[in-house]
C-alpha cells in the first residue's frame, strides 16, 4: 500500500509540475512583445557632415500587423524610431534626439493593417562639438536599423497596454 501512496504522490507530482511549467509559458507569451513591421526604405544610405552636424533622411515604412490598434506618446506629432548601430555585435543607440518634454493627447495611433511612412532626420552633433545631441558611436560608417517600441491601444498609458516592437531591415550608412 505504501508503494501505491508514493507512486500516486509522484504522478501527481509530475503533473503539478508540467501544470505551473505550461502556465508559466502562457504568461510569458502573454507578456512578451508584439511584432509590427518596419522598414526602411534603401539599404544604402549616405550622410553629409554639415560642420557640427551629421545629415541624413532614413525613410521608413511602418505597418501595424497586430490585430489592434498601436499607439506611442508624442509631443505635437509621432516620434521617430530610434535609429540604432550594430557595434561589435551588439546593437546601440546612435544618437538620443531631442523632444520636447510634453505630451498630447491623443497619442499617435495607428489602427490595425494601416501603413505610415515617414521619414527620420539623421542629425546627430560631432562628438565632442559645441551642437547636441551627440553622435554616440565612434564613426558614422557601419550597419544601421531602425528601432520602434509602441503599445497596443490608441492610448499608449492604458493599463492592460501590452509592447509592441518594430525593427526594420539592415542598411549601411557612409560618410560621404
Amino acid at each position: 500500500m505504501n508503494i501505491s501512496v508514493a507512486r500516486r504522490s509522484t504522478i501527481f507530482a509530475v503533473v503539478l509540475v508540467a501544470l505551473v511549467i505550461g502556465a508559466w509559458r502562457t504568461t510569458q507569451r502573454l507578456h512578451a512583445p508584439l511584432h509590427a513591421e518596419l522598414r526602411a526604405d534603401s539599404t544604402e544610405i549616405g550622410v553629409r557632415f554639415g560642420g557640427e552636424v551629421y545629415l541624413a533622411k532614413i525613410r521608413f515604412v511602418f505597418v501595424n500587423t497586430t490585430a489592434d490598434t498601436v499607439s506611442i506618446a508624442g509631443c505635437g506629432g509621432p516620434p521617430m524610431p530610434q535609429v540604432e548601430k550594430l557595434v561589435n555585435g551588439k546593437w546601440v543607440a546612435a544618437y538620443y534626439p531631442a523632444y520636447p518634454a510634453c505630451r498630447t493627447i491623443p497619442d499617435f495611433s495607428l489602427p490595425s493593417g494601416a501603413t505610415y511612412r515617414n521619414e527620420v532626420d539623421f542629425m546627430p552633433g560631432r562628438r565632442g562639438g559645441r551642437t547636441g545631441p551627440f553622435l554616440e558611436v565612434d564613426s558614422i560608417n557601419g550597419v544601421y536599423r531602425l528601432h520602434w517600441g509602441l503599445r497596443t491601444g490608441s492610448d499608449a498609458y492604458a493599463p492592460g497596454s501590452r509592447p509592441v516592437e518594430a525593427i526594420s531591415n539592415q542598411f549601411r550608412m557612409t560618410l560621404r
